[in-house]
């Protein structure tokens, strides 16, 4: 036998292995992997046995419970299923039975929680089928898509039952730290999935005085209605009171799209909000390139005709917003006005009126306060809302050939927000772990 027990104790477990050699090295690979796996079951098994209840009755929720014997269970490790006869209790008036090691162990469904913790994070990046060639060839770990998306869904599940209790407050030590908070809010579609309602994802940054960033935390869904887009603002509220509270010194910084319900409620938490400088570009860029260009002896050279030209533009206009918002407007839309005149199309002149009505009402609500003293960390990035959108959709959500419904796009963007926080997942854990607070038997 390749993995055998030589010595236990309550607190210690002494494994020895086998390892075949074979006549090549890369089967030599295959065959520690696969023995090593094979020490991974066994003292997983024998772990689980020291965490088991011991038949005697247990008190629970006020309630005297009994045991009905040992039932066998097989529990998915990241070395492979173990099989094991673990108790199980039923209260004084019968009805469901349950396992204490379940509870103790923090067993989700099935599967132990660092099997849990490796399906989620490959799930949320890819398909089952992904998934489950990378276990197997990867890990030397058979798993069928079934277990695969069961386990995952579980996951997602229980993040979204435990609620608040998954999202924690910055690390410790961050206190005296940091000055800024800035909170990300957009809605993106779901590309390449037909029928699906938008994703509204968001970002809570936290920045030290030299505008390093020191944590973020992530937090997405896919409402299906005006209550639950209401509801993903409240996943939102809660965490930014309590940063705000460890930190009420803290500059607190909105951005958006624009979008009119991000904007009443930044006005409601953050000090301050802009529009993403991104958003202003692709307006600002679509609004000179709809323009018809006309013959040279016309406008000649005033009006911007290659991609390099209307980028140098685009961008001279935004450093007029940063240095004179109140003004650079004004002027902005008197060169559009003219620009699309001069070219005497009728489609062009109508959708630069669309462009500047718009730009006027982001002025209006504040957004387009692009001052001096905007801190650099908002233009010195391609755009802050793409680059949460990356974070969170990224290529999960991009294939052409997708297809999901809205339950599977709903789990899939539950786990991106979960593995995309290291202490979310910690939080998460301590949520499910160990609610009986009882270690292993002496």
């Amino acid at each position: 036998m390749p993995a055998s027990i030589i010595s236990r104790s309550p607190r210690r477990l002494t494994i020895q292995v086998e390892v075949p050699i074979p006549s090549r090295f890369v089967d030599c690979e295959d065959a520690i992997r696969e023995t090593l796996n094979e020490a991974g079951r066994l003292a997983t098994q024998e772990t689980l046995k020291a965490f088991d209840a011991d038949g005697a009755p247990i008190e629970r929720g006020g309630a005297r419970y009994s045991s009905k014997g040992r039932i066998l269970k097989i529990y998915e490790t990241p070395y492979g299923p173990v099989d094991l006869d673990r108790y199980v209790y039923q209260g004084p008036r019968g009805g469901r039975t349950f396992s204490p090691l379940d509870d103790v162990a923090g067993i989700v469904g099935s599967a132990t929680p660092a099997f849990a913790r490796i399906v989620a994070h490959k799930y949320a990046d890819a398909g089952s089928s992904g998934v489950q060639r990378d276990l197997q060839l990867n890990h030397g770990r058979p798993a069928s898509k079934t277990l695969i998306e069961s386990l995952a869904t579980e996951v997602a599940v229980r993040a979204r039952m435990e609620g608040g209790a998954t999202r924690p407050d910055a690390p410790p030590g961050l206190e005296k730290m940091i000055t800024r908070v800035v909170v990300l809010l957009d809605e993106r579609p779901l590309g390449g999935v037909p029928d699906l309602p938008t994703a509204r994802i968001a970002a809570i940054e936290l920045y030290d005085r030299h505008d390093r960033l020191q944590h973020v935390s992530h937090v997405a869904r896919v409402p299906e209605d005006e209550r639950e887009g209401g509801a993903f603002l409240d996943d939102v509220r809660r965490p930014l009171a309590r940063i705000v509270r460890l930190h009420p010194e803290a500059e607190v910084l909105g951005i958006s799209a624009g979008q009119d319900d991000f904007v009443a409620f930044l006005r409601e938490t953050a000090g301050r909000q802009v529009l993403d400088p991104a958003r202003l570009r692709e307006e600002l860029a679509g609004a000179i390139t709809a323009i018809p260009r006309p013959d040279a002896d016309r406008l000649g050279p005033r009006l911007p005709s290659t991609p390099g030209e209307i980028r140098d533009w685009v961008a001279g206009k935004e450093r007029h917003l940063r240095e004179d918002p109140e003004q650079a407007l004004d002027r902005v839309a008197e060169e559009l006005r003219r620009m699309a005149a001069a070219s005497g199309d009728a489609g062009a002149i109508a959708g630069v009126e669309t462009v500047i009505r718009r730009l006027g009402r982001w002025r209006d609500a504040g957004l387009l306060g692009y001052g001096e003293d905007l801190p650099d960390l908002v233009f010195d990035r391609p755009g802050p809302l793409s680059e949460l959108a990356g974070v969170l959709l990224g290529d999960r959500f991009r294939h052409a050939r997708l297809r999901m419904g809205i339950d599977r796009a709903r789990i899939i963007l539950l786990l991106r927000e979960l593995t995309r926080t290291p202490e979310r997942w910690t939080a998460y854990l301590a949520a499910i772990d160990g609610r009986m607070r009882r270690g292993p038997r002496d």
